[in-house]
Formats: structure tokens, sequence, C-alpha cells
């Protein structure tokens, strides 16, 4: 098995990740007000995802964990589009794809 698989002339490495939940997170019209934390693998992301979510609760209590984080702020890649679609009211969620790959509306 290769290590590396092509998607639309862009390289990802090939991990456990459907094809068609890459395809549909570059494909994924974001909305006006979502809020997306996009970076590279291991970089701070989840860490990033929970300063997010404090601000927006603004400090409230809140039980953090992996499976509370990621309903909340699914990981796009892992999770696919239905997952962010099934949110309600501010729609947070993450993806490692940097900005020029993924569709996004201009307040987004």
């Amino acid at each position: 098995m290769s290590k590396i698989q092509i998607i639309r002339r862009i390289s990802f490495p090939n991990v456990n990740i459907l094809r068609e939940n890459k395809e549909g997170t570059i494909d994924y019209p974001s909305r006006d007000r979502n809020i997306i934390i996009a970076s590279y693998p291991m970089t701070g992301t989840t860490w990033l995802q929970y300063m997010v979510i404090q601000i927006i609760i603004q400090g409230q209590s809140f039980h953090f964990c992996n499976e509370v984080l990621y309903k909340v702020m699914p990981f796009m890649e892992m999770n696919g589009p239905e997952a962010i679609d099934n949110l309600t009211g501010v729609r947070m969620y993450k993806h490692c794809y940097r900005n020029d790959m993924v569709k996004k509306e201009y307040k987004t």
C-alpha cells in the first residue's frame, strides 16, 4: 500500500480516513458565521479547540473529553460533512487542510 494517496492532484497521507470524507471536506461549502479550525496535524489543534469552545461558552463549565469534543466540534475528515450538517447553533469544526484547498465564504 502506498504511503501517499492522490485526490484531485493533491497528495494526502494514506491514513485510515475514507476518500469520500477527504473529498467531502474539499467540496464542503462553509456557511456565514461558521468557526473553522484549520491546521496541520499534530500542531495543537485539539488545544485550540478547547480555547475556542471556552470563548464561545464564555467560561461556563463544560465536560471536556474527546467524545464530547468531537460532537461539539467534529473533525471533518474523520466524521464526514454530514456531522457538520447535523450541528445546531454556531457550527464549529476542524480539518487539516490548507486554506486554499477548501471552499469558503467571505465571512467565514
